[in-house]
């Protein structure tokens, strides 16, 4: 018989009509722009936890990369997104009724919108190669390669860290039924349960999430024994309540484990971006926005710890926040 949190876990998947919805919507959103630019759009992309299988319904939106043919040079980023973000903002006020769609300011690299009340962001990425559509993980070599050798890893790594987003779409979707399910209850439990403020910005917080919670559940596969969803989850929070001893490191088919700059493996736990070998989720290069990370792992780790000492009361609060 299936276990209350293997329901929980298949009833907290996203309902694949509005998937379908969004998808037409930035369809004839694409269309509109490659008919109004002075840029080379090439295709569009979903990426992000409703393209892996590990949203959940309670909190969701979607996510788009719109790929780009660019030589750009690494010093002319900011300037050349900020003018493709502006023209994003102008297809959608001349060509959309102002109460279908509310644009929000740009951000860096992508543009968070509200269409016909779903919640997208619109994110650019750039071809590794011009006039060719390739696949997620050659496109992902490419643009690792391009990354390690410029002059600022960290700016061009920011910039360019979407362009390999298909990359670990596919990393995350190859994972069994099982590792997917963990993830799910795992954003569920950091939605429902952990008291952190969410108006205090965390780069990475759902993914921070999604990554440890997947490695749990690989760990929970290989102690050989039968896995179940309840001892996952103790692996998740015993990974959380030790947090400043984290090293994870996945095994992929991008970079190796050579490949990582020295930088990004010192002075603080590490959670390597399975496709981006320039990105420790668990560092940043501002001071600011890494006191934001630990204190968002330090509220982690408190809640797990105290899921530790009574996880079938966790487990019956999660499942009454979901279904009463």
């Amino acid at each position: 018989m299936d276990s209350p949190l293997y329901q929980l876990a298949e009833d907290l998947k996203i309902d694949g009509r509005c998937t379908s919805i969004a998808k037409s919507a930035i369809d004839d959103f694409f269309h509109l722009l490659c008919k109004n630019s002075e840029h080379e759009y090439t295709h569009w992309r979903l990426i992000g936890s409703v393209a892996k299988q590990t949203g959940i319904s309670t909190d969701f939106d979607f996510d788009f990369l719109i790929y780009v043919n660019s030589k750009w040079s690494e010093h002319s980023y900011v300037d050349n997104f900020r003018n493709i973000l502006q023209e994003w903002t102008e297809v959608f006020n001349d060509f959309y009724d102002s109460r279908d769609v509310t644009v929000s300011k740009p951000h860096g690299f992508f543009l968070r919108i509200t269409l016909f009340g779903i919640r997208m962001d619109l994110i650019i990425a750039i071809n590794s190669e011009i006039g060719h559509v390739v696949k997620p993980v050659v496109q992902a070599r490419s643009i690792v390669d391009h990354i390690e050798q410029s002059a600022d890893v960290n700016k061009v790594s920011r910039y360019l860290g979407p362009s390999v987003a298909e990359a670990a779409v596919e990393f995350v979707r190859k994972q069994n039924s099982f590792v997917k399910q963990v993830i799910r209850l795992a954003k569920f439990w950091h939605q429902t349960i952990v008291d952190y403020p969410r108006n205090i910005f965390v780069p990475g917080r759902a993914l921070i999430v999604e990554y440890i919670a997947l490695y749990a559940a690989e760990e929970e596969l290989r102690n050989g024994k039968y896995a179940t969803l309840e001892n996952a989850m103790g692996q998740f929070w015993t990974l959380l309540a030790k947090y400043r001893e984290l090293n994870i490191i996945f095994h992929n088919n991008v970079y190796k484990h050579g490949q990582i700059p020295q930088q990004f493996l010192k002075g603080s736990p590490v959670l390597m971006d399975p496709v981006n070998p320039c990105n420790n989720l668990l560092y940043n290069e501002s001071s600011f926005l890494r006191r934001n990370i630990l204190g968002f792992l330090n509220s982690l780790s408190k809640s797990a710890r105290c899921c530790l000492q009574g996880n079938e009361l966790v487990f019956n609060d999660m499942l009454d926040a979901f279904y009463q």
